[in-house]
């Protein structure tokens, strides 16, 4: 039987403060580290987090399907030629007249990336960042497709040095 005035914690509540003692909890969640996407292989395992749909702290998994994938390689219009029409306001070729107009690199992944998983990370098994959820192919299952983190590092690179120097 423990006695109530022995206690099994080496650090003595604090009850003068609003906050918990830092030596006893942490403040401040975990972070994940920012990786390279230079060394991501074909093949390799990687997690996508978002809330897609709004479903909150949702995480999937997959492989990378290419990790250099051009933006000219991603044809967003369906191949059937019900859907290349453009006579008909209802097609959904209309629809897709998105495609970013500079040229990008992305990392294509068969993780599933859905609406609401936009701007989380793509996390490889090691726990490093190496790919921001961007876009999935409208017409594909399981063809997702996430900014190169080291394209996304150099833009906020960029930024600061822009209007913070």
């Amino acid at each position: 039987m423990v006695s109530s005035s022995s206690s099994s914690s080496s650090t003595p509540p604090n009850n003068n403060s609003k906050f918990p003692s830092s030596s006893s909890h942490n403040l401040f969640p975990p972070s994940a580290k920012i990786g390279t996407s230079s060394t991501l292989r074909h093949g390799e395992f990687v997690i996508a987090l978002g809330s897609p749909l709004s479903l909150h702290n949702s995480c999937t998994m997959g492989i990378v399907s290419n990790p250099n994938r051009s933006i000219r390689d991603i044809i967003l219009i369906s191949p059937t030629s019900s859907y290349s029409s453009s006579s008909s306001s209802s097609s959904k070729a209309t629809q897709t007249t998105y495609l970013p107009t500079m040229e990008m690199t992305y990392i294509q992944t068969d993780a599933s990336i859905n609406i609401g998983n936009s701007g989380g990370p793509l996390i490889n098994l090691d726990g490093y960042i190496v790919g921001m959820n961007t876009l999935k192919h409208p017409y594909g299952e399981g063809v997702g497709f996430a900014l190169r983190i080291d394209d996304v590092m150099d833009v906020l690179g960029c930024f600061y040095r822009e209007h913070y120097n």
